[in-house]
């Protein structure tokens, strides 16, 4: 279980270099990696769902 998750820690770094493809194809330049783009979703989801409860 601890290699798994070492594993997956070690992808999860990778997106870092990852250029979101759409917004590449359309010709803009500097933006957001997969996990810029991830990480500000998730904020948003859970800003979302503590103005819920």
């Amino acid at each position: 279980m601890e290699n798994e998750l070492l594993t997956l820690f070690e992808h999860a770094g990778r997106l870092k270099s990852v250029i979101r493809l759409g917004w590449q194809l359309k010709g803009i330049e500097n933006v957001e990696s997969v996990t810029d783009h991830s990480f500000r979703v998730a904020f948003m989801a859970w800003k979302w769902l503590l103005s819920t409860i």
